[in-house]
């Protein structure tokens, strides 16, 4: 009982004055340590593991020239499909606020790494690629990610209260906003992959 108080009161927890919530600034350090964490990962790749990577690296830059719009779509849009899905069924486990809280740094990990080791092959000739065909993306679909976290503990913190104090829960908001974020993603990475067409087509091929 005295666990169940504590975990309950940690969530209750999280909500500053003025409607802001805790939640969000929780899970955006996390994204940004995992952004951290993944560049100091890529600095210090060597061996057969940094050949690999910059196999992956030089497919990247050949392929995306070729990509049509609804490649670069489905590109940009299916693996956050994965996490949002991820997400969504979090909401309906009560206890599944560890696994929301990694997200965040798993997501903020690759981007870190990418945009560490492009900087670390290419130099300063990878910003442009970087500004405009990974940043907008990645921060875009980042922040509804996040609103998606956010959404998900309190429905599994609702859960765990069902759970052991026996109150109602409402799934409905929680749906309706998923179906949102989905949607907003959608058209992120359809401006994204419509911006992405005419970047990789103004850039010398060879």
């Amino acid at each position: 009982m005295l666990l169940q108080n504590r975990r309950h009161s940690f969530w209750m927890r999280l909500r500053m004055p003025h409607g802001i919530d805790r939640r969000i600034l929780l899970l955006g350090l996390l994204f940004l340590a995992g952004v951290a964490a993944g560049a100091s990962v890529s600095a210090h790749l060597e061996g057969e593991t940094r050949i690999f990577a910059q196999a992956i690296a030089k497919n990247f830059f050949q392929l995306r020239p070729e990509q049509s719009m609804r490649e670069l779509f489905f590109h940009a849009f299916l693996p956050d499909v994965a996490l949002f899905a991820i997400i969504f069924f979090c909401g309906f486990c009560a206890v599944a606020a560890p696994l929301l809280l990694f997200l965040p740094f798993f997501k903020g990990l690759g981007f870190g790494a990418v945009c560490a080791f492009l900087l670390r092959e290419s130099g300063f000739s990878s910003v442009k690629v970087i500004a405009f065909s990974v940043f907008p993306g990645v921060i875009w679909s980042a922040i509804l990610l996040l609103l998606a976290c956010r959404d998900a503990q309190r429905l599994s913190a609702g859960f765990y209260a069902a759970a052991t104090r026996g109150t109602a829960v409402s799934t409905d908001r929680f749906c309706a906003m998923m179906l949102l974020y989905l949607l907003l993603l959608a058209l992120g990475c359809a401006l994204q992959a419509w911006s992405g067409f005419l970047f990789w087509g103004t850039l010398p091929q060879g």
